[in-house]
């Protein structure tokens, strides 16, 4: 599997895992099909963290801040504090200068400046939970139980400057995660206070930005519910390249596997990307530079990175999760020799088609792939200008593992080189990409 995006060494961390109490999460993740577990990394059992543009990530664990480089290995000690809080979150400012950090032991959030490491702190907020950078600079937003055990949770607004903190918003029920969306919408994951909590009755909300700035307290009526009979929501993240949202959708007994599913922003259910055992949490979206995005079967170069605990064997990892294409693979002769060819594709939708493509070398564009939007959805990555493709087959049909196969006869000096690529379907007869690429040489 290609690792474009910085931190995908996968598997370096298998054994720091165990060494840390636990059986790897890797092998509790399940990705769903189209997407794969990329990458594994240890963190301090119970830790917040979050993750850092380099691919690296910064963890509170109730007493230590730590620094982790890409690859999973603790490169500083960032600071401590004089006595233990149970964690609740660490979030890094979008200029990375500074992180914010709360415990809800003595329910202090505290600011450290990652140059000098100095530790202040800001405010005390009763049961803080989760947190996030809202669109304005130097605000943080703060889901935290104000009136404690048993009277609902409040959104709080954060000034960081002056340490002024506002209450904006109070619902019903224990703290939940929060998304914002670019223009200042806010999602809001409810909980329920009831043990064990109903099956379907928890939702996500959305308060708009005009009702946020409206200094009006508001409540889940003004919200709209935007997706609804959840188990319970452990994590929140907006995508603003696709429009999605990412939701965990969490059984808090422990009774069920607990599901990343992506949304759009309106609440239509796309499809699952993984499920794991454990309890999941700070789900983070990791866009890379090219036009690549998270959807299944779609080139490697986007993540969603979470945390993963597990409380029987007392282990906490930040698990990567990304797109799983199909790749393409040639058998045969070079192609100055004659002989009998096979060019196979394996990692497709089970009883989905393909459509296979070829073209010449000389076609292929410099710097990549030709990418374009065909209206299917998600970007269409071609191995060549779409005019340039020279032939295409009628529809072949995926096995139920996702694997085609092509075998030909093959003349020599066969087009001087060939390049085949195969357009993928699923079993309804949708596009869902292309495969990789391949030269028969």
């Amino acid at each position: 599997m290609k690792n474009p995006l910085p931190g995908r060494a996968v598997g370096v961390s298998l054994l720091a895992a165990a060494l840390l109490g636990g059986t790897p999460a890797l092998a509790q993740s399940t990705p769903q099909p189209g997407y794969a577990v990329d990458d594994i990394d240890p963190a301090p059992f119970g830790a917040a963290l979050c993750s850092l543009a380099d691919g690296g990530y910064l963890t509170f664990d109730g007493l230590d801040l730590a620094r982790y480089d890409a690859g999973g290995t603790q490169v500083a000690s960032l600071g401590s504090l004089n006595a233990f809080g149970f964690p609740s979150f660490i979030r890094v400012d979008p200029t990375e200068t500074y992180a914010v950090f709360g415990e809800s032991s003595t329910n202090w959030v505290r600011r450290i400046d990652l140059s000098t490491l100095v530790i202040e702190d800001i405010v005390q907020l009763n049961f803080n939970y989760s947190a996030e950078f809202g669109v304005a600079a130097d605000e943080i937003w703060i889901s935290a139980a104000l009136g404690g055990f048993g009277a609902g949770n409040d959104i709080v607004r954060l000034d960081l400057v002056t340490g002024v903190a506002t209450e904006v918003a109070h619902v019903a029920g224990p703290s939940g995660p929060m998304a914002f969306a670019p223009n200042g919408d806010l999602y809001y994951g409810t909980q329920t206070g009831a043990w064990p909590p109903p099956p379907d009755t928890q939702s996500v909300i959305r308060w708009d930005a005009a009702e946020l700035a409206s200094g009006t307290l508001l409540t889940e009526l003004d919200a709209d519910v935007v997706i609804s009979q959840l188990d319970g929501s452990s994590g929140l993240a907006y995508d603003p390249v696709q429009d999605a949202l990412f939701v965990v959708d969490s059984d808090p007994t422990g009774g069920n596997e607990n599901v990343v599913q992506r949304y759009t922003s309106s609440g239509t259910l796309l499809d699952s990307v993984m499920t794991n055992p454990g309890f999941l949490s700070t789900i983070e979206i990791v866009q890379g530079s090219g036009p690549m995005v998270f959807a299944p079967y779609q080139p490697d170069g986007t993540a969603v990175r979470l945390s993963v605990t597990d409380y029987n064997f007392s282990f906490t990892e930040r698990v990567a999760l990304a797109p799983a294409r199909p790749e393409i693979a040639f058998t045969g002769p070079t192609s100055a020799v004659a002989g009998p060819a096979t060019v196979e594709v394996t990692g497709g939708p089970a009883n989905g088609s393909v459509v296979w493509m070829w073209t010449r070398p000389n076609y292929l564009p410099s710097g990549g792939e030709w990418v374009g939007d065909l209206g299917w959805g998600v970007p269409t990555f071609y191995m060549a200008d779409p005019l340039f493709l020279l032939r295409q087959s009628l529809p072949f049909a995926l096995d139920g593992t996702g694997e085609a196969s092509l075998t030909y006869n093959q003349p020599a000096n066969y087009f001087a080189g060939a390049v085949f690529q195969a357009r993928i379907y699923d079993a309804n007869g949708s596009p869902v990409g292309t495969s990789s690429f391949v030269v028969n040489d």
